[in-house]
């Protein structure tokens, strides 16, 4: 008479997977993911269907205020991580949605949540030195930049004031109007702060700018506050504008490839191969105009990607 069959926890159906994982909170849920591969995927999928179904339901027209900021919401994550296909980011992204587990996703304060968490992922160093690491860090910067300008072409007020490449580096000048961004006071931020903190800002003023609603509002970030704002339906004659310039340097394929997501003509499902050997760079500069006097609306520098990033 042959003895009981050991079962293993990742051969358990489905269903009762879900029951499992339907009953956890979060805490015991990444303990759970930390066991084994197999469980981390099974986490993975669990986790991701049952967002995809908070995204069907909302896709519908919605019945409320609450659904449609919901719907908003939703939109909003989905342009920041279009581009974040990758199976290497799926844990990056599964993780930043358990920490809103039990929690609305409908919300201004739970976008920011999502995002600041997903963006910091995203900075862990990859500890690679390799010719791979390298490239997999520019394919991450990339994705990030791509991510941005897709942000920014959802405003209404969006406008190409710049695009080219008059010498050695490819030029893409944005302006928002009745757009204002700047800072009342200022500590030295990481690289890594200042990347995520300004895309988080602009996903914010997409979420009031896509409800047609006018806001003011401050971000205080481990010592620097931001003052950022959208006059949504403004028609004075003098309100204020932001410009975002973005220089790029990289091989053909890569500035092709941002100029399609500048003009919206772009696959997001399609991956993309870095070229071996290549080596992308790029930098961001926010200028403010007319903006409050308490501001400062001087320059305001972001590093994408630095070539001593890839070389240190």
């Amino acid at each position: 008479m042959e003895g009981p069959q050991e079962v293993k926890l990742a051969d358990l159906p489905v269903e009762i997977w879900e029951r499992v994982l339907s009953h956890l909170d979060v805490k015991h849920h990444k303990l759970l993911r930390e066991v084994s591969d197999e469980l981390e995927d099974i986490s993975n999928s669990y986790v991701l269907h049952r967002y995809k179904c908070y995204e069907l339901a909302h896709q519908k027209s919605p019945k409320n205020k609450r659904d449609y900021k919901a719907r908003v919401v939703l939109q909003v994550i989905r342009y920041v991580v279009s581009y974040f296909t990758d199976k290497d980011y799926e844990s990056h992204i599964v993780l930043s949605l358990l920490t809103l587990q039990g929690e609305e996703y409908a919300v201004r304060a739970q976008l920011k949540k999502f995002l600041v968490n997903f963006l910091f992922r995203l900075e862990s160093p990859l500890n690679d030195f390799t010719a791979e690491g390298k490239k997999q860090l520019q394919l991450r910067r990339l994705h990030y930049t791509m991510a941005l300008i897709r942000l920014l072409r959802q405003f209404r007020n969006f406008r190409i004031i710049g695009i080219g490449m008059p010498l050695l580096h490819w030029i893409l000048e944005i302006e928002l109007d009745n757009t204002l961004f700047g800072t009342i006071e200022e500590v030295k931020q990481s690289e890594s702060q200042r990347r995520v903190y300004f895309m988080v800002i602009i996903a914010e003023l997409l979420f009031y700018e896509m409800r047609h609603k006018t806001c003011s509002r401050e971000m205080d970030t481990d010592g620097t506050m931001y003052n950022y704002g959208i006059l949504s339906e403004s028609t004075a004659t003098r309100t204020p504008r932001l410009q975002i310039k973005f220089e790029v340097q990289g091989p053909q394929s890569v500035i092709n490839l941002l100029h399609d997501v500048t003009t919206g003509t772009d696959d997001p499902s399609k991956p993309f191969n870095m070229p071996p050997e290549s080596v992308f760079t790029a930098n961001i500069t926010v200028k403010s105009f007319r903006g409050p006097n308490y501001l400062y609306n001087g320059d305001f520098h972001i590093n994408i990607l630095k070539l001593s990033d890839l070389y240190e």
